[in-house]
This record gives C-alpha cells, sequence and structure tokens, in this order.
C-alpha cells in the first residue's frame, strides 16, 4: 500500500478509540514513557500537544513539568520547518493554520539542547519505520539533534513490515512501544 492508504488506515484505527480507551492510552502512554531510561536521564524533552487523531499527550506533559524537566513543543515555523519552544503551566496558546494549538511568547530552545523526543505519528513498523502526517517536519528537524527518539503507537498501527515506501529522508526511530 502507498503512504496514502496506510495514513487513512492509520487514522481510521485511533479515530476509532473512544474515550475511556483514549484516557486508558494516556495513561499507559505516561507510564511507560516515563519508565525509560532516557527519559529518567533527559532534562529537556520534547512532546507534541496531541490532536484528537492522536493519542493523548497532556498527562505526559503535565508530569514532565512535576519532574522538573524543560518542556519543549512544536510550532511551524516559515519554509515548512519547525522549531521546540519552552513551555510551562503559565504559557498561552493559539490554534495554527493548521489547527494545531502552538505556544505564543516562549523562547525556542535549541536542537541540541533537546535530549528526548516523542516523536508523534499514524503508524509505525517493527524496523522502527515512521509513517507521519505526510509534511515531513520532523523528517527535517531531526537530523540536526543526537536526542533519543522514540516512538508510541497501538497494536493497530504497528505492522511487521512497512508497505509504504521509505524514502532516504525518513528519520528512524530509536525505539518504538506498543500500547495494546
Amino acid at each position: 500500500m502507498d503512504k496514502m492508504t496506510m495514513r487513512a488506515q492509520f487514522k481510521e484505527s485511533l479515530n476509532a478509540l473512544d474515550t475511556p480507551k483514549r484516557a486508558w492510552l494516556m495513561q499507559q502512554l505516561t507510564k511507560v514513557v516515563t519508565a525509560r531510561a532516557e527519559w529518567q536521564a533527559a532534562q529537556t524533552v520534547a512532546i507534541s500537544i496531541a490532536q484528537a487523531d492522536e493519542l493523548p499527550t497532556s498527562l505526559l506533559i503535565q508530569i514532565a513539568l512535576q519532574q522538573g524537566k524543560q518542556v519543549v513543543v512544536p510550532k511551524v515555523a516559515p519554509q515548512k520547518q519547525m522549531n521546540f519552544h519552552k513551555i510551562d503551566e503559565n504559557t498561552q496558546y493559539t490554534k495554527s493554520s493548521f489547527g494545531l494549538l502552538e505556544p505564543l511568547d516562549v523562547p525556542i530552545i535549541a536542537p541540541d539542547q533537546i535530549d528526548f523526543f516523542l516523536v508523534p505519528a499514524l503508524g509505525f513498523d517493527e524496523n522502527k519505520h515512521r509513517l507521519g502526517f505526510g509534511g515531513g517536519y520532523y523528517d527535517r528537524y531531526l537530523p540536526q539533534t543526537n536526542g533519543y527518539k522514540l516512538g508510541v503507537t497501538i497494536t493497530q498501527n504497528f505492522v511487521t513490515s512497512a508497505s509504504w515506501p521509505a524514502e532516504p529522508t525518513d528519520i528512524k526511530m530509536d525505539e518504538v512501544l506498543i500500547l495494546d
């Protein structure tokens, strides 16, 4: 299958999750991510603010802030780029043209300052390839950093062998975890 077909299939799986299952997955996501040695060692963690068709990250963001970690979230920049901005409990947000929540008036953190990335995706394969949302933002950003790259997905969105074509610019994860 091509990327467009797989994206539609993976989105359908995520959209089919009911509210209790999403709440449970948010707890499981937080539990498995915070248990990782790479998370525990990290001072600065990058986490996207999840949309309705993604695994919920709000609890993980809250826990990271409570643990005293510097939390950074992505914000789209001109020319199909993105930067990560430091947030805290008082950060104000606005909706981007893509419908994403983005922080207002907070500092940009340099790529080499980020220790850990929870990389959003629609799905993954067992070779740690990621099928993202199609904008290429993470594939352009991640080569600038040595931060640990963790992918987390649900069972339905994990495949043993990618049926989508891997591009030379696709960045592999360091690890992929599956929530059931």
